[in-house]
């Protein structure tokens, strides 16, 4: 993860992501009950060797779950 917001994530990834494309994400570090986020890809471009995705919450987590991501 690179970035996150109230809105979504920008994550960087090896294989770039599908404009449109819905994934479901948790954070890494994240207790076995924290559940699974919906997102929707809104862009993906390659960058210094990686790819960074610009992704949207389907549904906003709770803010505890927010700041799991970092």
């Amino acid at each position: 993860m690179v970035d996150r917001s109230r809105r979504g994530l920008r994550l960087a990834v090896e294989r770039p992501l599908l404009v449109g494309n819905v994934y479901t994400v948790r954070p890494t570090q994240a207790p076995p009950a924290t559940p699974w986020t919906a997102l929707e890809v809104k862009h993906c471009a390659e960058l210094d060797g990686h790819w960074e995705a610009g992704c949207k919450f389907l549904k906003p987590p709770t803010v505890a779950v927010l700041m799991l991501y970092g």
